[in-house]
């Protein structure tokens, strides 16, 4: 968020270009080139323009599949606010075409077997197969573990949803710039992008890592996913080892195994504690509402500097009021599971802090609402909301 610091700091307004959240569609594909040297290493080898593809699976997030500088990461959901691309040559979205017949539909699906694809495991093995395949012609290696690499699970999941994209192209062989090839896509990049002062747009992008989800949800679910007492439970019944956290939650429904159950509900735990310490950090509270009266009263910033703002504080909005929409959707359906399964514990607490997480988020929003109210009042020539 704007400090004195920032404002005092900033110089004409340069433009970088971002993504709008309403008019992206559930299913988009994003790529992207970052300029970084494993960018170009990415790039060089596959022989494309894009070295990361992502798919838009709800109104300011999509699902990525991702690496980290350790060699660990696997399948994440991320905010589509932190692509700020300086051009748009390094920014793409492609989307089924329109005259595809159901293409919502496969869309919405596609969307769907993604998100269900959340903490499976990053498939290093399969990227470096898939690149000696290319040059070398040789065989992809076996992926045990269900695991992915960025194309890799876009591909697979449009796979999933009905939907071959690239006809004769094995998902686990689809690079990011492969999907331009597609006959089912059409690139609407223009549509969905706009230009945006530079400064703010930067302020207001989270970092790779900053994501709750990535920083907690990704490592614990991982972590249980991996424990051998986990597998040797699942291996008891016969099981096919599950790839991701959803695959577990429905092993325990099926089989109701204590152990496996007291392990989960340990997580929910750990997971709960990590997202509440994440709030107090990321969330917005009353010293930020007065942070921004203090900063619009200083006179610090331009006209042209407060509707940028402005605009991403709506931007936040949006995508806030589609999250809490899911999130009403998540106590629903956590309190139908948790009924069913009432002697299940990890079950009971997913209900009670789904719960917790949408009043929270309901909170959020009534503060976001404040925070637009003080900047549209010093917009001159935006009416107050």
């Amino acid at each position: 968020m704007l400090s004195k610091k920032t404002a005092e700091g900033k110089a004409g307004p340069s433009e970088v270009y971002i993504l709008e959240p309403s008019t992206m569609e559930t299913g988009d594909i994003i790529l992207t080139a970052s300029g970084t040297w494993v960018d170009f290493l990415i790039r060089l080898s596959t022989g494309g323009k894009y070295s990361h593809a992502a798919i838009y699976t709800q109104v300011g997030l999509l699902m990525e599949a991702t690496v980290a500088s350790d060699w660990t990461g696997g399948v994440r959901r991320s905010s589509s606010m932190r692509f700020v691309a300086d051009d748009l040559a390094s920014l793409c979205v492609l989307r089924l075409r329109h005259d595809l017949p159901n293409r919502k539909v496969i869309a919405d699906k596609a969307a769907a077997r993604a998100e269900w694809k959340l903490d499976h495991t990053y498939w290093m093995d399969g990227v470096i197969s898939f690149l000696r395949s290319k040059h070398l012609a040789g065989q992809i290696s076996q992926n045990d573990t269900q695991s992915f690499f960025c194309s890799h699970l876009v591909a697979a999941a449009y796979n999933e949803a009905g939907l071959d994209l690239l006809p004769g192209i094995k998902p686990e062989l689809t690079a990011p710039s492969d999907f331009l090839k597609s006959g089912y896509l059409e690139n609407v990049t223009a549509i969905v992008s706009g230009p945006e002062d530079e400064a703010i747009a930067r302020l207001h992008a989270p970092k790779d890592d900053d994501s709750p989800h990535a920083q907690i949800e990704l490592a614990v679910n991982q972590r249980i996913l991996s424990n051998q007492a986990v597998r040797s439970i699942v291996a008891r019944y016969n099981l096919p080892s599950p790839g991701g956290y959803w695959d577990l939650l429905t092993i325990l429904a099926k089989t109701g195994n204590p152990d496996l159950d007291k392990i989960m509900a340990a997580g929910v735990d750990e997971v709960a504690q990590g997202l509440r310490r994440s709030w107090k950090i990321y969330g917005i509270d009353e010293d930020r509402i007065q942070n921004s009266e203090e900063i619009l009263s200083s006179g610090l910033l331009t006209q042209t500097q407060i509707k940028a703002e402005l605009r991403f504080l709506k931007r936040e909005r949006e995508i806030l009021e589609e999250d809490i929409k899911t999130r009403e959707k998540d106590v629903e359906e956590n309190t139908i599971v948790a009924q069913k399964a009432s002697d299940l514990e990890t079950f009971t607490k997913r209900m009670v802090f789904s719960k917790v997480y949408l009043n929270f988020m309901r909170d959020q929003l009534t503060l976001l609402n404040r925070e637009i109210f003080i900047f549209s009042r010093y917009a001159l020539s935006t009416e107050p909301e």
